[in-house]
Order: C-alpha cells, then sequence, then structure tokens
C-alpha cells in the first residue's frame, strides 16, 4: 500500500478482503474508538451488500444487471468507509499504529518544509486606465498564454512607487497590493496622475512565503 495513494484497493478480491479487516478492527475497537455502532452498522451492511453482488457477478449467473448492481454496491461501500475515516479516524485516540492495523495511510509526524514559490511572474503590460488607474497584466513565467495563478499560491504580490522618475531599486518599491486574479487594476490616489509608476510582481504562496521578484516594469499613470 502506498503511503501516498488510494487506501482503498482497486482489486475487488483485495478490496473485499481490506473490507473484513477493516469491519473487524471498527468493530473489536468500537468504544475504544468513539465510534457510533449505527456507522459500523452501514459499513458492515454496505460490505456485506458489496460481497453479495460480487460472488454472482464472478459466477455463472452473472448479467449486466448484475455486475452494475455489484459495482453500484462497491461504490456505495467505499463512500461508507471514506466517511467513517473522514470524520472518525481524526480522533487522536486513534493511533498511527491502529490506522495502519485498519489498512490505512499513518498520519505523517514530520511535516514536510514549504519551500519559496519556484517561478518567476512577468509583467506583460502595464495599461493606463485614466482616473489614476493602472491595469496590471501578469503571467507566470512557465505559461505565458495563462492568466491563472500557479498551484500552491493564493496570489501576485505587488511592489510599487510612483513618483517623478522610474524606480530601478527594488527596496524603493515601498508599497504593496496582493493580486488575486489578473489582470488586476491598481487604483492610485487622485494626485498620481501624470507621474510614473514602477512596479515588480512576486508570487506569494498560501504560507505567505514569497518568490523571486520579476523586472521592474514603468508606465505614466494617466
Amino acid at each position: 500500500m502506498s503511503k501516498h495513494g488510494d487506501y482503498l484497493p482497486q482489486q475487488e478480491a483485495v478490496l473485499i478482503d481490506w473490507g473484513d479487516n477493516f469491519a473487524a478492527e471498527i468493530t473489536a475497537h468500537s468504544a475504544e474508538w468513539e465510534i457510533p455502532a449505527a456507522e459500523i452498522t452501514g459499513v458492515s451492511t454496505a460490505l456485506a451488500a458489496f460481497k453479495t453482488l460480487h460472488a454472482k457477478a464472478v459466477s455463472p449467473e452473472k448479467s449486466p444487471v448484475i455486475i452494475e448492481e455489484k459495482n453500484e454496491a462497491r461504490d456505495a461501500f467505499k463512500t461508507k468507509v471514506r466517511a467513517m475515516v473522514k470524520f472518525r479516524f481524526e480522533n487522536p485516540v486513534i493511533t498511527n499504529a491502529d490506522r495502519v492495523r485498519c489498512g490505512l495511510h499513518p498520519h505523517d509526524t514530520v511535516k514536510t518544509p514549504i519551500g519559496d514559490p519556484a517561478t518567476v511572474p512577468v509583467i506583460a503590460e502595464l495599461h493606463p486606465l485614466g482616473n489614476s488607474r493602472v491595469e496590471i497584466r501578469a503571467h507566470d513565467e512557465t505559461t505565458p498564454d495563462s492568466r491563472a495563478i500557479p498551484y500552491g499560491c493564493n496570489g501576485c504580490l505587488l511592489k510599487y512607487a510612483w513618483g517623478p522618475e522610474r524606480v530601478t531599486d527594488y527596496a524603493a518599491l515601498t508599497q504593496s497590493a496582493l493580486m488575486t486574479r489578473l489582470p488586476f487594476t491598481l487604483v492610485l490616489p487622485p494626485e498620481a496622475s501624470g507621474a510614473r509608476l514602477s512596479c515588480a510582481a512576486l508570487w506569494q504562496n498560501e504560507q505567505g512565503r514569497l518568490g523571486q521578484p520579476s523586472a521592474i516594469q514603468s508606465v505614466v499613470i494617466a
């Protein structure tokens, strides 16, 4: 069983063996693991229905109707199991050893470090809209034809400054805005009209970590 794959076996005969073991474990430890009897009955009943129809589906009496009923019973059993695992097996009284004995994946005890975003956004266009507004069009360096934010990122952090001259030093980009959708319209104060906007963009992941900045781009604010 792969630690990161589906814990439910794909082969039906193996799934039945897995189900027998799972049902036996949750029945034996129902009180200790605080699993309601009605939920255990639901899993056991669904497993029994699947086993009965599976036996018919591999026998000479099989038919398209029986096979369809068997598939529905199998899926119903899987649904019952997944619901129980999701809502009952997060109970801290259930240890990793218990989970493995039930045929489930153990919880990770060492969290995988989350790294910085690996790619860089590209500011493709700064389009003045008037009234001190600038539309910012950007994309990831690896997907120039898509405006999608990379997986694992919650947005693109825009670092910017405006004034009489173009800014070439990243440290001088002292203002920021999180662009959660692209393109993005940056609204500046009325007094920014006629000044020059300079900006760079960085991907920000869901933990707030930042990637490398894009090249600084500049445009005159209308």
